[in-house]
């Protein structure tokens, strides 16, 4: 019996340390070293062990590392696999290709990135790969070293995360971390942080753009913000403007910034290559407009440029996180701020910041902070006859049409009934809808019915009354915040079902 009560409590300790899991990163660790000279050396280490075909065959089998050859080296300090019988297996050559990186696909400009796929051997269940390469960075590629991690993984389960920072004397680190209580051992000039059991990543849909929620290092050697930025302030004094022929029907100012922006955002391609991968050196707007396409970056520039051409005073600005230490790494947008309006160069149309100016901040390149009150999207909608109809049998069944402007909108998907992250709306809301059914001298056959609900997350009401030769619908809910804890998550949903429910959109008249 003795035996059996052994084996029952080895195989609950293989269970608990990560088998549920698809694989568990038994020890990964992030070295940072600034150089005296300004290079910077990151050295990445990671310890996997793999508990499924899923693991190794979809998810986990290879490792991508991108770099930059033209200021960065690669090193593969060892690459192995040790079986579950202990027999190990290291990475043969032809395991190690070169390829373009995905981002850099139909930009010319970026061909030289490199994209090393390394492809981990002799794999198996219990298998665990080992993995250690250098990263060195020649000082004239970054001014500061900069770095933004957030501690998740989908699809494993982290037993220990080590980032350690190394600086040379006399050399300031300012750093943050979001979401966790870890501070990081010092000494000297040296910072350690080590996070242990860290969950794999839910990969819920909803999930928070800026990770709230997760455990996220931030850290900066800029003095400041503005120092962070400098690269990207490069500029060449070249003449840059737009064909005249597209502003010929441009008589005022504002008509102006959108025809310059229907060329950045329909004229030109786009390129998904992250400014940090170039160093945060922009390509001059020139080359962006010969080339035909542009990073968000430069995309913004150029059309900062191009505004400013014609006499609109415009700049190009960046979005943050706020729960981050400000630097380039962290940067999620850009976007062109003239006559206090902000324009993206994804979509045509302003931007509206203030809807998620509680979850982020906008920064000048000179790393001033744009002061950006948050605010509450409201919505009211007066809608006559807007439903769709469909007959059945001797009946009529009027399902209201979606409104376009306010949690309709959204596309909420299908709830399900628990969450263990964070999940966020796209903005706090406060939307009032009124349908109006008019009868025509037929009856409806849907009562006069009140829903109210109320609870921690918000408050959503839906009525029906029946009233002379119509049928008036009223619809309201009440979203206070963007962004909802796993606890808080049972409320939000209990709201959004009630608000998409058929009970409070359908009508049922007589044919």
């Amino acid at each position: 019996m003795k035996k059996y009560i052994l084996i029952i409590a080895a195989l609950l300790a293989v269970w608990s340390a990560g088998a549920q899991t698809d694989a568990t990163l038994d020890k990964v660790s992030e070295t940072f070293t600034l150089n005296e000279d300004g290079s910077i050396e990151q050295n990445y280490q990671k310890v996997m062990r793999f508990h499924t075909h899923y693991s190794f065959f979809s998810l986990f089998g290879e490792t991508f590392v991108v770099y930059n050859p033209e200021y960065q080296d690669l090193k593969i300090n060892h690459c192995y696999t040790i079986q579950k019988d202990g027999t190990r297996v290291d990475a043969p050559a032809n395991a190690f290709n070169e390829v373009l990186p995905r981002d850099a696909a139909n930009a010319p400009a970026y061909n030289h990135l490199i994209e090393m796929v390394i492809t981990h051997t002799g794999l198996e269940l219990g298998a665990t790969v080992y993995l250690d390469y250098t990263i060195t960075t020649k000082p004239e590629m970054q001014s500061t070293l900069d770095i933004d991690r957030t501690f998740s993984q989908q699809g494993a389960n982290i037993k220990e995360y080590t980032v350690k920072v190394n600086l040379p004397e006399g050399k300031k680190l300012t750093w943050k971390m979001a979401d966790s209580n870890v501070k990081p051992v010092v000494k000297g000039n040296s910072y350690t942080w080590t996070l242990r059991n860290l969950p794999a990543g839910a990969g819920e849909q909803l999930a928070t753009k800026n990770g709230e929620g997760l455990p996220r290092l931030t850290a900066t050697t800029a003095e400041s913000l503005a120092e962070s930025l400098a690269p990207m302030t490069i500029e060449s004094r070249e003449l840059c403007r737009v064909d005249q022929a597209l502003l010929t029907e441009a008589k005022c100012d504002g008509c102006k910034a959108k025809a310059i922006q229907n060329y950045i955002v329909n004229g030109l391609g786009s390129s998904n290559v992250k400014p940090e991968a170039v160093g945060y050196r922009l390509r001059q707007c020139g080359d962006v407009m010969q080339s035909a396409y542009g990073t968000m970056a430069e995309k913004a520039r150029a059309m900062a440029k191009l505004m400013r051409a014609e006499g609109l005073d415009a700049e190009m600005v960046v979005v943050m996180p706020k729960n981050v230490t400000p630097n380039a790494k962290s940067i999620t947008n850009y976007l062109v701020r003239w006559d206090g309006e902000f324009y993206g160069v994804a979509q045509m149309g302003t931007v509206d910041v203030a809807l998620r100016a509680d979850r982020d901040d906008i920064y000048t390149l000179a790393g001033e902070k744009i002061a950006v009150e948050p605010k509450t999207l409201t919505v009211e909608n007066s809608l006559e006859n807007h439903y769709s109809a469909k007959c059945v049998d001797e009946l009529t069944i009027c399902t209201l049409n979606p409104t376009e402007n306010g949690v309709d909108a959204w596309h909420l998907p299908a709830l399900n009934s628990s969450r263990k992250e964070k999940c966020e709306l796209s903005s706090a809301i406060d939307e009032n809808d009124t349908y109006v059914i008019a009868l025509d001298g037929k009856k409806s056959l849907t009562a006069d019915k009140n829903i109210a609900i109320a609870n921690k997350a918000g408050k959503v009401a839906i009525s029906i009354k029946n009233e002379a030769d119509k049928v008036v619908v009223s619809r309201s809910i009440s979203l206070p915040k963007s962004t909802y804890t796993a606890k808080e998550y049972a409320d939000l949903r209990k709201l959004i079902q009630a608000w998409q429910s058929k009970a409070g959109r359908e009508v049922v008249i007589t044919k």
